[in-house]
């Protein structure tokens, strides 16, 4: 006999109940409880398949739960990582042009001491006196230089405080939206787990429930066996039930043998 499906196995295992009735009993004067066995066979027969689909769908769906936790992580954690990179390259540019910002501004101050104590020579100079010295040419020149040096200081002050502004608004910005990033991960990991924990409830009660209907379907095969056992007619059949039952365990065996090999993910 070839390989059947669980489903199949159940539908034929019941077919084989059927066709006892039919022999034991070709009058069709079946005692209640046996027609209540067999009916009850096909039904739980029924919601194993229909519960084997549930269970599939629902282990399908905590997977892809994770799957999808996972892929969001992922993607948030890279975006999170590139932006403090990026972040602590601006900071280091805001170090280096604060440096140079307070060289620049250490230069202006001299220039601007300069300039003031050559404007103190010129002003004290005599007014009177047409000619011009040494000492006052050479405050003329220092006040000139001065002034120059202040202007040129002055404005390099000012681009480097704009780069500075630039750069730090950048890293604000920055912090912004790592505050966000890393809320949505909050976020995801509260809602993501409570989701799963959901999925992990509602499998729970699926397997529950198989195991409840496992249960009555061996109690209702168990006492359509011994009802049939002791009935000539039936012992064929009572034979093909025991090989069907034969190549279900070994393909059962031979499923958890595979399994066993591929070790899949606990949900």
């Amino acid at each position: 006999m070839g390989t059947l499906d669980e489903a199949a196995q159940l539908a034929l295992r019941a077919t084989i109940f059927g066709r006892m009735v039919a022999r034991a009993y070709p009058t069709g004067a079946v005692p209640d409880k046996a027609t209540e066995a067999l009916e009850s066979l096909w039904r739980l027969a029924a919601t194993t398949t229909r519960l084997d689909v549930e269970l599939q769908i629902a282990g399908k769906r905590n997977e892809d739960l994770q799957k999808q936790g996972r892929d969001f992580r992922a993607q948030v954690g890279r975006r999170i990582e590139d932006l403090s990179r990026e972040q602590s390259r601006l900071k280091r540019e805001i170090a280096t042009a604060t440096t140079d910002l307070n060289r620049l501004q250490a230069d202006y101050a001299k220039a601007s001491e300069e300039l003031a104590t050559a404007r103190k020579v010129i002003s004290s100079a005599d007014k009177g006196r047409d000619e011009m010295t040494s000492e006052l040419r050479k405050a003329y020149e220092t006040a000139g230089a001065a002034a120059a040096k202040r202007q040129a200081r002055g404005e390099a002050v000012e681009k480097v405080k704009a780069k500075i502004a630039k750069w730090q608004a950048e890293c604000d910005s920055i912090d912004a939206q790592l505050a966000e990033f890393r809320g949505q991960l909050d976020q995801q990991s509260v809602t993501g787990e409570d989701d799963l924990e959901e999925g992990r409830k509602q499998l729970a009660e699926k397997l529950q429930e198989r195991d409840d209907n496992a249960a009555a379907l061996a109690e209702a095969t168990a006492y359509l066996v011994e009802h049939f056992s002791d009935q000539p007619e039936c012992k064929s059949l009572l034979d093909e039930l025991a090989d069907l039952d034969r190549a279900t365990q070994v393909s059962q065996v031979g499923k958890g043998n595979k399994d066993g090999e591929r070790q899949p993910e606990r949900l």
